[in-house]
């Protein structure tokens, strides 16, 4: 059996390195069981939908803003 990974991409308005990220990921997929998931931070410039077009091969992506979120 393939081993399990479970792998969290945060981003915040970051779209520039978003698509390079996502596909460099799920290539892996048949490497391992994979659990993907992006958190976004309330991105405005585009992230979130880059993220839709990968809808279909993300395990799961998540919007959240927080305050918390270093700059």
């Amino acid at each position: 059996t393939l081993p399990q990974i479970s792998i969290i991409t945060p981003c915040l308005n970051g779209l520039p390195f978003l698509p390079r990220t996502v596909e460099s990921v799920i290539s892996r997929r048949d490497a391992v069981r994979l659990e993907y998931i992006v958190v976004d931070g309330g991105s405005s410039d585009g992230s979130i939908d880059c993220l839709k077009t990968y809808a279909d091969e993300l395990i799961r992506s998540e919007e959240h803003t927080s305050e918390l979120q270093s700059h």
